[in-house]
């Protein structure tokens, strides 16, 4: 996916998301960064999980054939998302 989008959030999401977290998924969306992987770093409680679903869902409506690879540092942290 190489041109610019701005989210649709179709699907019902059950959490505000900030300014901030909105900023982040369009640029995952739009590949910024490109170059390295994307990575969320922040404290317990800081909405981490939260942009990383948002993001799953909107890259998943914009580009429904396309995969996703996600990992994390433990099995727990995978079954959470």
């Amino acid at each position: 996916p190489s041109s610019s989008h701005s989210l649709s959030l179709f699907l019902p999401f059950p959490f505000s998301l900030s300014r901030k977290q909105i900023e982040i998924i369009q640029n995952i969306i739009n590949g910024k960064g490109r170059n390295v992987p994307f990575l969320l770093i922040g404290p317990a409680g800081s909405g981490k999980s939260t942009t990383l679903i948002a993001t799953i869902l909107e890259y998943c409506s914009l580009f429904p054939s396309e995969r996703i690879l996600f990992s994390a540092a433990s099995r727990g942290s995978v079954d959470h998302i």
